[in-house]
């Protein structure tokens, strides 16, 4: 059988990284959970000739039980409280005797343990799964996951995994516990809680996140890796099933063990994480038996694949119709349907099995092991066996073995290909002539299209730009000349001298107007050229208010100029005027009679920065950013409109000069429009 050289490296690491995590989760995990520790005896665990510097001990024994009482330190500090018992612990009250009768999962308690250590200094507790909420005093320092409390409606479940850091100045610790329980079929410290020196605690905390972490990528890999195998052959939905069934367990590996799942989505909601973990236990039988008639489908018997979906199917139904202390009865039913897929599955592959191939073999005994890793599951899950948590070790195994088979599978599929392939390449050489000869005139008549389409959509759009250019020009000058049109229309009314200067103010106006659409196209253009020279500023203020005088006597604006006579500055002094006629006029529309706009100036920073203020309405703040844009109305509420492009050509001018534009204002209190021109003259 030929194996690609990429695929024989991938499943070479894929060996070596698992052997490497085996032997490490071996060498380094799981020593404490083999060594004998010492126990509580009575409510006291004596530590005080254990080695602390480098283990970790798992708080095992008696403690000390209150049943229905949830008693805090002050409450022994205070007297003794009647104890219910002791309770062997890390284990379950369901089934402990109180009054003659057998407790359920359902209650709430306090336990009590005292610690004699070998020295002070600073201890950490490691706290894992407690049903199903709990607080934890050691001393004076406190912890806990979810709300305890003597009703469902007062708790709160909670499964974040917790640790305890403290620092001891006596060699006794007082530890109490309580834990209420009423949305689980199991309540009580299910797992134990791990006491040692605070460093050594944090060190296998962390070395316990990166083994699972390395598992969740190694995972995340296979997911990757056999996904992008059925996206190029979805025929085949072997490698569909097994990308699915790495996806499920590694749901499974972030919602157990260290509980990763709850360190990323802390705010997810107990029940939810409930529901996901249960998940993980009924869909990977569904999964592995659809995975293996799927490479098998020459064997597979539909009635054994449809039995299972729909066992599958009920227990995922019931997860979410049924309340959590009914549905966590669940488990123990699956236990049963897990073994029947189990032993199916291997009956299943004996059929295989006989045509003598080597990758069966491996699949064979990765169903194997990973069978036997799923019944250590399910009794370690039932404290019927403490070997601890070795899914991860036969995931790697079951995974590489299930891997290699498929890429077996997968290359005699290929060497078949690679023979048809053979024979098509003859058949293509014989008719690449023809079709060569075809594609180049083909080709050549689609490059003639494809220039003529580019010219006429070259066309169009500048004719489309026209259009709208033309549309919306007209549109403003309909606007923007109606007020000047309506004043001479109306000279009659006034006196000749009023004649005369009402049509000179409105001529400026349709003048400025004309102007500000040329001058602005022009600098958008790049066409246009400074003549830069020096310039009285109070002059240039002046003639501004010149072309706005008989507007601002109608509405009784008082114009004050207080830029210094001799003040000068360098810049285009037709530009010049232009930008401050446009300002002056803006301040003139948006002041209301009586009003007072005042032209100052002064040096600042080698520049002049001029200054246009007006008792106007003002502009909102949200709105100061834009009024520089083209075609931006000052208010869209304002019964005053204009083209804006005044302002926008006063930007364009003033940055063509080196300088800057701005405005400050506040809604009611008036506007201030300054910018800066050159103080002295440009090298160039």
């Amino acid at each position: 059988m030929r194996r690609s050289p990429a695929a024989l490296v991938y499943y070479i690491i894929l060996l070596i990284l698992s052997v490497g995590y085996v032997a490490y989760r071996i060498s380094v995990i799981s020593p404490d959970q083999s060594k004998p520790h010492v126990r509580a005896i009575a409510g006291v665990l004596d530590l005080r000739e254990q080695d602390l510097r480098e283990q970790v001990v798992p708080l095992r024994g008696e403690f000390e039980f209150y049943w229905s009482e949830l008693l805090e330190p002050a409450d022994f500090a205070a007297g003794s409280p009647p104890m219910t018992g002791y309770m062997e612990v890390p284990g379950l009250w369901n089934g402990y005797k109180v009054n003659g009768k057998k407790l359920s999962g359902m209650g709430y308690a306090t336990f009590r343990l005292l610690i004699l250590v070998p020295e002070t200094g600073y201890y950490q507790v490691n706290i894992r799964e407690l049903d199903t909420a709990y607080r934890l005093w050691i001393n004076n320092s406190e912890t806990g996951s979810g709300k305890v409390g003597t009703v469902p409606e007062e708790m709160k479940p909670d499964w974040t995994r917790q640790e305890l850091a403290f620092f001891s100045r006596s060699d006794t610790l007082e530890m109490i516990l309580q834990i209420s329980n009423f949305h689980h079929r199991k309540g009580g410290p299910e797992e134990p809680i791990y006491f040692g020196k605070a460093d050594v605690i944090k060190r296998r905390k962390v070395v316990s996140a990166l083994s699972e972490t390395f598992v969740l990528g190694f995972l995340l890999l296979t997911v990757v890796f056999h996904l992008g195998l059925y996206f190029f052959r979805m025929k085949d939905r072997a490698d569909l099933y097994f990308s699915l069934l790495a996806l499920v367990i590694s749901v499974r590996v972030m919602l157990t063990g260290e509980k990763i799942f709850l360190d990323l989505f802390p705010f997810f909601p107990w029940v939810c994480t409930l529901r996901m973990e249960y998940m993980t236990i009924f869909l990977p039988p569904a999964l592995i038996l659809l995975f293996f008639h799927s490479t098998f489908p020459q064997y597979a018997r539909k009635w054994a694949e449809y039995a299972v979906l729909a066992v599958a199917g009920i227990f995922l139904l019931s997860l979410f119709l049924l309340p959590p202390y009914i549905y966590t009865y669940i488990p123990l039913l699956s236990q049963a349907f897990i073994l029947a897929v189990f032993l199916y599955i291997i009956w299943f592959l004996l059929k295989p099995l006989r045509t003598r191939q080597t990758y069966i073999y491996l699949l064979f005994a990765g169903a194997i092991f990973f069978g036997l890793i799923g019944v250590n599951e399910l009794l370690y899950y039932n404290n019927w066996l403490h070997t601890g948590y070795l899914l991860p070790i036969g995931l790697l195994a079951f995974i590489f073995s299930t891997s290699y088979g498929l890429s077996g599978k997968f290359t005699y599929a290929l060497d078949e290909a690679e023979e048809l392939r053979n024979e098509m390449e003859r058949y293509s050489n014989e008719l690449e002539h023809i079709v060569r000869i075809r594609t180049q005139v083909t080709e050549e008549q689609k490059n003639q299209l494809e220039k003529q389409t580019g010219v006429l959509k070259t066309a169009l759009n500048k004719q489309k730009k026209l259009l709208e250019f033309k549309e919306m020009m007209s549109s403003i000058l309909v606007h923007d000349m109606k007020n000047p049109l309506g004043a001479i229309i109306s000279l009659e009314e006034h006196s000749p001298p009023a004649h005369i200067l009402l049509a000179k103010q409105s001529g400026y106006q349709m003048l400025n107007l004309l102007q500000n659409l040329m001058e602005t196209q022009k600098f958008e253009e790049a066409d246009f050229s400074l003549r830069i020279t020096e310039n009285k500023l109070n002059e240039q203020v002046e003639k501004a208010f010149e072309q706005v005088a008989y507007l601002a006597r109608i509405k009784k604006i008082e114009l004050i100029n207080e830029v210094p006579e001799e003040l000068p500055v360098y810049g285009d002094r037709y530009m010049l005027e232009r930008i401050l006629t446009n300002l002056v006029m803006n301040a003139v529309k948006f002041t209301p009679k009586g009003g007072k706009i005042s032209v100052s100036a002064s040096p600042e920073n080698g520049m002049v920065k001029v200054r246009v203020k007006d008792t106007g309405v003002g502009i909102d703040p949200e709105f100061q950013q834009k009024v520089f844009e083209k075609y931006t109305q000052m208010s869209d509420t304002s019964s005053i409109k204009s083209t804006g492009l005044g302002l926008a050509f006063c930007r364009q001018a003033v940055e063509a000069h080196g300088g800057t534009i701005g405005v400050e204002s506040e809604p009611g209190c008036g506007s201030t429009f300054w910018f800066t021109l050159p103080a002295r003259k440009p090298r160039s």
